[in-house]
């Protein structure tokens, strides 16, 4: 993981986080505990695809992670409403109709749940399942932590980052759903992963996922971009000049 103090990123993500409408909710979680607390995932990442690429987007969503144990997440959030807990202890919180404020801590960490790491900031972004959202951002003394985003929101690629963060289908489906988001390309580690590990046997768990997060009108999208990905079509042979004049 890069910690980035190049001022020109960290200035632009600092100002947007700042001048965002949902900073307000950010600042009253901070004031609830004086333990380290960052911005992960694409609160960091749409401030990036404008200054470098100038690709404007902006998710209804901001996660939170902070280094706190789950009885103090628990007792910061207590008073939060209107809110869910997800099974991995992560507070969503939606203070405004349109708006969802993810708070977890590194203990809800991806490799701290399947490998046993120690609960830290660079496990929390080096197990992020996208590529694209390998970021993080300081709140409290501003700086830009990144595994391997940066590069690829300039390569405009994006890719599965961590590969035990969700059932394999589901993970196949993400990265394509945010492939197609971001209009991006899917680097080649991930093709080479989706051809070794996708099947036709799991066109269902796609179907209900997509379903269950009210995108199934994306089914047909994500099966033929997986399929092209999995069963690439052969080069075609090259046409005589016979056959391409004949009238």
């Amino acid at each position: 993981m890069d910690i980035i103090t190049d001022p020109r990123i960290v200035n632009a993500v600092r100002a947007y986080v700042e001048s965002s409408a949902w900073y307000t909710y950010v600042q009253q979680v901070l004031e609830r505990t004086d333990k380290p607390a960052y911005l992960w995932g694409g609160a960091v990442r749409d401030p990036l695809l404008k200054l470098l690429i100038g690709l404007e987007k902006e998710k209804g969503d901001v996660d939170m992670v902070l280094d706190i144990s789950l009885e103090e997440a628990e007792a910061i959030t207590a008073t939060l409403s209107p809110k869910t807990t997800n099974r991995f202890h992560t507070v969503k919180w939606l203070p405004e109709p349109e708006l969802e404020i993810d708070i977890s801590c590194f203990l809800n960490g991806n490799r701290v749940r399947y490998e046993g790491v120690a609960p830290t900031l660079e496990h929390a972004v080096t197990g992020c399942d996208l590529r694209t959202s390998a970021l993080a951002y300081n709140l409290r003394h501003p700086a830009v932590y990144s595994d391997g985003a940066v590069q690829a929101i300039q390569e405009r690629t994006t890719g599965i980052h961590y590969e035990r963060s969700e059932p394999l289908p589901i993970l196949m489906t993400r990265v394509v759903l945010h492939a197609e988001y971001l209009q991006f390309a899917i680097d080649p580690a991930t093709q080479r992963f989706i051809r070794q590990h996708y099947n036709p046997e799991q066109d269902i768990v796609i179907r209900n996922y997509l379903r269950y997060k009210r995108k199934e009108s994306l089914y047909n999208l994500v099966i033929a971009t997986l399929q092209s990905i999995a069963q690439p079509q052969k080069p075609q042979l090259a046409c005589t000049s016979k056959i391409i004049f004949q009238s």
